[in-house]
């Protein structure tokens, strides 16, 4: 594999300090009104006298928030499908099952989407995410699968692609941008198409040249 050049940045160094700057506002973490769990610390006894407070009327309460992630696990829910004969014709019939549940153990559309984000969003290679679902939660999930995910998900977004694909025909003005790729020591040239709807861009990267470089 080629190793990619330095380029040494033409970036004007600026003047003022990282970091946020004069007059900027900045975004703080709020209180919310229903917290999802509430610890109270009740006062039993008073420092300066030694009096028991049990019995004495709350005052007031001041109240602090810790924002956190809960504990991490997978979630198992068991289908179970019933078995009847018929008393009457001695058929014998079977429960259905939910769309989509169609094996004895697979993995539920939460980990797909996890998957999928890790993986295409955050671009985070396949061997990587399976190191997250092994170290997070304890799954094994191989690199195989969370490619089929991905493959799976991308089905499902053509019928948005074709209405995108719309919107660029008829547009009056089209954006575009080519940029290379480096793919296992080549720069292959994808081509990004976009329209403005408001209030965003929308728009398609066309990947025909890595494809058929692959």
């Amino acid at each position: 594999m080629r190793k990619k050049p330095y380029t040494q940045s033409l970036r004007i160094k600026g003047k003022n300090p990282s970091g946020g700057q004069k007059g900027h506002k900045g975004h703080s973490l709020n209180q919310v009104e229903q917290p999802d769990e509430v610890v109270n610390h009740k006062v039993r006894i008073c420092p300066e006298c030694k009096r028991y407070l049990d019995e004495t009327t709350v005052d007031g309460t001041i109240k602090r928030q810790i924002f956190d992630i809960p504990p991490m696990g997978i979630r198992v829910t068991e289908h179970q499908a019933e078995v009847k004969v018929c008393d009457h014709c001695q058929k014998r019939v079977v429960g259905e099952f939910p769309e989509g549940v169609s094996a004895p153990a697979q993995y539920g559309e939460g980990i797909k989407a996890m998957a999928v984000y890790l993986n295409h969003q955050q671009l985070i290679p396949e061997a990587r995410v399976q190191e997250v679902f092994s170290d997070l939660f304890g799954l094994s999930i191989s690199t195989a699968t969370i490619v089929k995910m991905g493959e799976m998900f991308a089905a499902k977004v053509i019928p948005y692609i074709e209405v995108v694909k719309d919107y660029l025909k008829k547009a009056p003005v089209k954006h575009m941008d080519e940029t290379g790729f480096r793919i296992g020591g080549a720069l292959p040239a994808g081509c990004m198409f976009c329209v403005m709807i408001r209030p965003r861009f929308i728009g398609l990267l066309s990947i025909g040249a890595i494809l058929k470089k692959g």
